[in-house]
């Protein structure tokens, strides 16, 4: 048992300064600060885990830490707490992010294709952003403009003017707005299964590109229309969802 001499000797000694109760209350007000209008887009990250700095605190099973797509280096910077999948004021672990590097982990969502959701919305699905309605900067264009059931044709996406673009999800489609044909895989793009295999297409990398050439392969059972719609994603807060080609011919 401790004298009451000891337990105040040792709460002295463990009792945070004045100058880090003043740096942690510092911390908290730049946690506050963030923590208004940001939680939904800091827990997009929370599903990969990442090496990250804690303030004070331990990692452990009851409250993990996971983000996605932010590179090691760029855990510094300003405060963020979390609390399992929480942001929150008092936290008991803590680490350093600086603002570029969340808008950095933002732009590079989904930076290696579209996911699975993309067939049903046709969407970017990029949290707290729609769609753009100005007029795009990109253009896709099939061709020939007539093709054999069964016969293959390119279908390219490019910027006008050199625009660039990161990523991209791509399906030829019929008159109901079914998804038909394939697409092959490539170095620059792999299919998704939608309604069939392989009849969407998307980016395997959020390089900026200019220009991505692909192959599609009509339906050997199908004769009539088909056009191919994109959605195109410049930066994260920047895409159009609804890019349409020149109608084809499948006869």
């Amino acid at each position: 048992m401790f004298s009451l001499n000891q337990k105040k000797k040792k709460w002295e000694k463990e009792k945070p300064s004045d100058a880090r109760k003043s740096h942690l209350k510092d911390r908290r007000k730049r946690s506050e600060r963030m923590s208004t209008g940001s939680s939904s887009d800091i827990r997009f990250f929370i599903k990969a885990e990442a090496s990250v700095e804690f303030i004070h605190g331990e990692r452990n099973q009851e409250n993990p830490v996971f983000l996605e797509s932010l590179p090691d280096h760029c855990i510094k910077g300003q405060l963020i707490c979390f609390k399992g999948h929480s942001l929150f004021k008092d936290c008991e672990s803590c680490l350093f992010l600086t603002v570029t590097c969340v808008i950095l982990g933002l732009s590079a969502a989904y930076p290696t294709g579209a996911p699975k959701e993309t067939c049903n919305t046709f969407s970017a699905n990029h949290t707290g952003h729609l769609p753009q309605r100005s007029k795009p900067n990109y253009e896709l264009i099939a061709s020939p403009s007539t093709v054999q059931p069964g016969g293959t044709m390119t279908v390219t996406l490019q910027g006008m003017g050199g625009e660039t673009f990161k990523g991209f999800f791509i399906q030829g489609q019929d008159s109901t707005g079914k998804p038909i044909g394939r697409f092959t895989r490539q170095s620059d793009a792999q299919t998704r299964d939608c309604s069939g295999a392989d009849d969407s297409v998307t980016h395997v990398s959020a390089n900026d590109k200019t220009k991505v050439t692909l192959k599609w392969e009509a339906p050997a059972s199908y004769s009539g229309k088909v056009v191919f719609r994109a959605v195109v994603v410049k930066v994260y807060e920047l895409f159009w969802n609804n890019i349409v080609s020149n109608s084809v011919t499948v006869a």
